[in-house]
Parts: C-alpha cells; sequence; structure tokens
C-alpha cells in the first residue's frame, strides 16, 4: 500500500504565467501533478477541485539526466550547472524549420557534426565515415565518404575551404566541391587537448584568420591556420559544460560571438553565447530541446553540432544545430536576431543610443522601467571600462576622456542583459 506523506499546494509557472500544482511526497520521492484548479459553489460553500494533467515524479528527472541515447555521443560527467533562460524578440529563436533527419535517412542516428555549404546541410555520424547530404528542405540527397577521414564531430569553413575535427590533435581540410580532402589534407592542431568542436575566426592573429577549439569541458583555445596555438581562454571564464559544438557570429556593427551547444541545462541542450574574444558568457541562452522535442516526439536529447550562416534565409542569420536526440536526430535552424541580444518579452522598454560615432557626451534613452537597471561599456578586450545605474528615460556618459576605438555598451536588469550595442569612439 503507498502511503502519501505530504501533499503541498504550489504555483508553478510556464511562459511567465502560474499554473496550479500539487507537490506529493512519497517517502524519497517527490511528484508534481499539474493541473487547474476549479472553483464550484454548491448549497452555498465554495468547493475547490484539482484536475490534474500530468505526473512527473524526480526519480524521472533524475533520470532525464543520466539516460543514454542510442548512437549518441555524451559527454562525461561534471559538476551540476544550472542554466539561464534565453531571451526572445519576434526574431530571435523564430524557427526557421526543424527536420527529423533519422526519419529522412531511414533511421540513421548518431549524427552530430553539421555545416550549410552549397545550398546543402552536411551531417556527419560521428561514430563512422559516413556524412549525410540534405537539400535546402530537408530531405536526403545522399551519403558519402570522405576518403582518409572518419568520426567528424564538428565543421566549419573560411567561405573557400570546409574544415573538420574529429576528436584528434589534427583539423582536416575539404573541397566542398570534390568533397574529398584538400591538398594539404590536414592541420597539426597545436592545442593541449584533442580537436572536438572548431569554428573559423578571420580576426585571429591581426586578421590572418585562425580557429577557436574545443573539447566538451577544456578551456578554448584559438590557433593559427597552420594550427600554433595563439591564446587559451580558462573554462573558468564562460563556466560552460559537456560543450559538443561551436559556431562564430560577426558583423561589422556587433562584434564577434561564439555560440557553444553544449550538453548542460534542463535538458542537455543549451545554446549559450560567449563574447569574444573575452569569452565572457553574456547571459543569452536558448534551450533548444523544448523548440523541437513535440514536434519530433522526443523524450530526451543531447547537443550535438551547431553552424552559423546567412545563406539560408534571404537577408537573415541562421544558427543551425543538430540534436541526438531519442528516438530521432533532429536538425533545426533558427533565426538570429540582427543583435546579439534582445528585450524580453515582458519588458516593456526600449533603448536609444546617440550619438554613435561619439566624442564626448554619449546618451541612452530608455523608455521601460529602470528599476535594477545598469548599463555597462567594455573595451574589446572585455574589460568594463564604464558602468552604472540608468537615470531616469536618459543617462548622459561623458567618454572624452576615453581612448579611440570600439566598444560594446551592455544593458542589465536584475544582472541579465537586455541589449547591446556596438559604439565608435572618436577623437
Amino acid at each position: 500500500m503507498v502511503r502519501i506523506l505530504k501533499i503541498i499546494e504550489v504555483r508553478t509557472f510556464f511562459n511567465g504565467t502560474a499554473i496550479p500544482a500539487i507537490l506529493i511526497v512519497l517517502g524519497s520521492n517527490v511528484f508534481v501533478s499539474f493541473g487547474i484548479i476549479l472553483k464550484v459553489t454548491l448549497m452555498k460553500k465554495t468547493v475547490h477541485f484539482f484536475v490534474a494533467a500530468l505526473f512527473l515524479s524526480a526519480g524521472a528527472l533524475k533520470a532525464q539526466t543520466d539516460f543514454k541515447i542510442k548512437g549518441a555521443e555524451a559527454a562525461p560527467k561534471i559538476s551540476s550547472r544550472v542554466a539561464t533562460n534565453g531571451f526572445k524578440t519576434e526574431a530571435l529563436w523564430d524557427i526557421q524549420a526543424n527536420y527529423n533527419i533519422t526519419a529522412a535517412t531511414g533511421g540513421n542516428v548518431g549524427m552530430a557534426g553539421v555545416i550549410f555549404v552549397n545550398n546543402q546541410y552536411w551531417v556527419s555520424e560521428w561514430a563512422s565515415d559516413t556524412v549525410v547530404r540534405f537539400s535546402a528542405t530537408g530531405t536526403l540527397v545522399d551519403k558519402f565518404v570522405i576518403a582518409g577521414l572518419s568520426g567528424i564531430r564538428s565543421f566549419t569553413t573560411d567561405g573557400t575551404i570546409v574544415y573538420a575535427s574529429n576528436n584528434t590533435n589534427q583539423i582536416y581540410r575539404i573541397n566542398p566541391t570534390t568533397r574529398q580532402l584538400s591538398n594539404p589534407s590536414t592541420i597539426a592542431a597545436g592545442s593541449s587537448f584533442p580537436v572536438r568542436f572548431c569554428t573559423y575566426d578571420i580576426t585571429l592573429n591581426s586578421g590572418g584568420g585562425g580557429f577557436w577549439v574545443g573539447n566538451f569541458n577544456t578551456d578554448l583555445q584559438s590557433l593559427s591556420m597552420s594550427g600554433s596555438l595563439l591564446s587559451t581562454i580558462s573554462a573558468a571564464t564562460f563556466n560552460v559544460g559537456g560543450a559538443y559544438g561551436a559556431a562564430m557570429s560577426q558583423s561589422q556593427a556587433l562584434g564577434s560571438y561564439i555560440w557553444l551547444y553544449a550538453q548542460q541545462g534542463a535538458n542537455n541542450c543549451e545554446l549559450v553565447q560567449l563574447q569574444m574574444p573575452s569569452g565572457t558568457p553574456t547571459g543569452v541562452t536558448r534551450d533548444v530541446y523544448t523548440d523541437i522535442s513535440g514536434p519530433n516526439s522526443l523524450s530526451s536529447g543531447l547537443a550535438g553540432g551547431v553552424f552559423v550562416t546567412d545563406a539560408i534565409v534571404a537577408g537573415k542569420r541562421s544558427i543551425v544545430t543538430v540534436t541526438q536526440g531519442t528516438p530521432n536526430n533532429v536538425l533545426a535552424v533558427h533565426e538570429l536576431s540582427n543583435t546579439p541580444v534582445g528585450i524580453p518579452e515582458n519588458s516593456k522598454g526600449s533603448v536609444g543610443v546617440y550619438p554613435n560615432p561619439v566624442r564626448e557626451l554619449l546618451t541612452i534613452s530608455w523608455d521601460g522601467k529602470v528599476v535594477n537597471t545598469t548599463y555597462e561599456l567594455l573595451d574589446l578586450t572585455g574589460k568594463i571600462v564604464k558602468n552604472g545605474d540608468l537615470a531616469g528615460s536618459e543617462t548622459k556618459l561623458n567618454v572624452s576622456e576615453m581612448p579611440v576605438g570600439i566598444y560594446m555598451l551592455r544593458i542589465m536588469q536584475s544582472g541579465k542583459m537586455l541589449a547591446a550595442q556596438k559604439i565608435q569612439k572618436l577623437q
């Protein structure tokens, strides 16, 4: 016989809406029942009925972090990290495409690395030498093998050559037309670990280009195009666990960011944005699993590869992810907004910054609530050179003594970023 020790009425929140729930304590197990409360008046007495919709147990929640997905490659166990909620705007995180690539291939799993090249998606199978091609609409084109290369975990490109990493100390050079290794075929990676993911950065090595590389829980290291080690960002700087893929997103207006697709967070499918070259988190994240689990009937997922491109939807930037899900692997395409972050949906404010470029006095106009709203002005190394509270609808900053250069202005509310803007300081 089951003995109920305690029943506690609580309220949970879904997308900002309070939902009644009951916690049922059975020994060491805690069950959460979500539903609605009905109020009925009978003979002048008000009776509340709780209509349950779903039961989840703490044991089931724990199992979600301990599962083994068929064909998937999981990161080693690390200390637990709490995910932050990503911000949404009309553009940021709009789903541009969502493909069940296990169904499209007739049952393939273990797919991870991804790139969009020649108007097609390439998706690698991490435990074999197979690369699968899909059309721009997600239909299977074919499968091919690159002679001398197997176990690809990630792809990147400099616009001419496709580069691949396979958890070794080599980065492979691929001709995107022949789909075979170029000459020379490899770059010896000078990183202190085997390279699981790599992403091309044109700004590295004084404009000579290079790669940011990593492997699950390691530091981020930058390499030249010949593979020599340029710099290291400590893992403690960004505090992301189980990073499987990485993708650079750059613009002249906003600067450089890296997106890590990591096996962390509530569903082990979290995109995390880092400001480069400092590697500091911007506070912008996204749980991809919540967008793709329903349409693809997933019971669990693990982050795989990621790629950023402007070539899928005209005039828009897209971030492409592959999720190693159960029972299906999923390729998803989200829109990235024109700014690195957005205003939360529940914030009725907008930011104006002028003049820009600026010589002496920079004005920040803000028509939202200024409670716990602050600003930070950072240089390109990520160092905060000015910060403070927003003062009403307008805040004026004297930047006349600041050196000439490019800076990033960030607007924060209760410690979370609301907006960012590149600032050019003139003489």
